[in-house]
């Protein structure tokens, strides 16, 4: 098969996604998973093989996914205070 080597790929994989936005693979794998994260599956991410254990980017669209991420939300702001001891003397 003849193929244009200068044309971006638009499927990649995880380890060349994370390579692109310069963050870990693991970081990638736990923000995929992560409820109200920035990645949508069809959209973002593929599964690939008989069994799906392979994942598949889309460059472009996961890109701007987690550019325009806002994160997620906390259920109420931390104060870091303890409302109790630690220990009981």
């Amino acid at each position: 098969m003849d193929t244009d080597k200068t044309t971006p790929r638009v499927w990649i994989s995880t380890a060349d996604f994370a390579e692109l936005v310069d963050i870990h693979e693991v970081t990638i794998r736990r923000l995929r998973t992560l409820e109200g994260g920035p990645f949508e599956h069809g959209r973002d991410f593929r599964r690939i093989g008989a069994k799906g254990f392979r994942i598949q980017w889309h460059a472009d669209n996961a890109q701007q996914s987690l550019t325009d991420w806002k994160g997620v939300v906390p259920a109420q702001e931390e104060t870091f205070s303890r409302t109790e001891p630690l220990v009981d003397r």
